[in-house]
């Protein structure tokens, strides 16, 4: 859409008179910001328009995009808890939230989400993936914590227990993302380190070997 026909949809939805077409100028002036990067009159224009047309799901998740691409986290999270306690959400949602909150660093939601997004649908690879990072991140960091705790046994073995917990409980969730693209690295790479943390020699050489493969191509 040129400038024009922006600036025509633009007087359209600002007239107070209800128009046939005023929806659809809603939309070509949001999406015209969008590809603009013109973010706070697209939100500006998406709120306006969800109070004008309340039963139009749309305009929360646009919301919500709009939120991500213009990098406002906060709002962006906040905006998809609604539409989770509205009991509006699909397995998307779930994973979209998961994987903002995964990487705003509030990690025990993030889990909680992306086991939702599963519940959904077992095999979604991407928040098999975000569940996995997230409590492999999780064992990584326990297994660090025990290794600087040598000289105390106890809690050494302690912090051990819990560290091979998670890696078993992330081990199948990497597997599973596997099975829908075999040569994801970012995949292939903690599920390596999981398989040595757990003895699984083997199975970490294959993979070492596959990811050396797909380095060289």
């Amino acid at each position: 859409m040129d400038e024009e026909a922006y600036e025509f949809y633009n007087r359209v939805i600002g007239h107070e008179e209800e128009y046939d077409n005023k929806n659809y100028a809603y939309n070509s002036v949001i999406q015209y910001e969008i590809d603009s990067e013109d973010y706070d009159n697209a939100l500006a224009h998406i709120r306006e328009a969800q109070g004008n047309y309340p039963e139009e799901e749309m305009y929360k998740k646009w919301e919500v995009d709009v939120l991500i691409q213009s990098e406002r986290m906060d709002e962006a999270i906040s905006g998809l808890s609604k539409i989770i306690d509205a009991g509006q959400a699909d397995k998307s949602t779930y994973y979209t939230l998961a994987y903002l909150q995964w990487n705003n660093e509030q990690l025990d939601d993030a889990e909680k989400n992306a086991k939702k997004a599963l519940d959904l649908d077992g095999s979604y690879a991407e928040a098999l993936y975000v569940a996995g990072s997230v409590i492999f991140n999780q064992a990584a960091e326990i297994m660090k914590e025990a290794n600087l705790t040598v000289d105390d046994d106890a809690k050494y073995n302690d912090l051990k227990e819990k560290a091979m917990a998670r890696f078993k409980e992330a081990m199948p969730m990497f597997e599973k993302a596997l099975e829908a693209d075999p040569n994801d690295v970012y995949s292939l790479r903690p599920l390596s380190t999981i398989y040595d943390q757990l003895g699984m020699d083997a199975k970490r050489d294959a993979i070492l070997d596959r990811l050396d493969a797909l380095e060289d191509n």
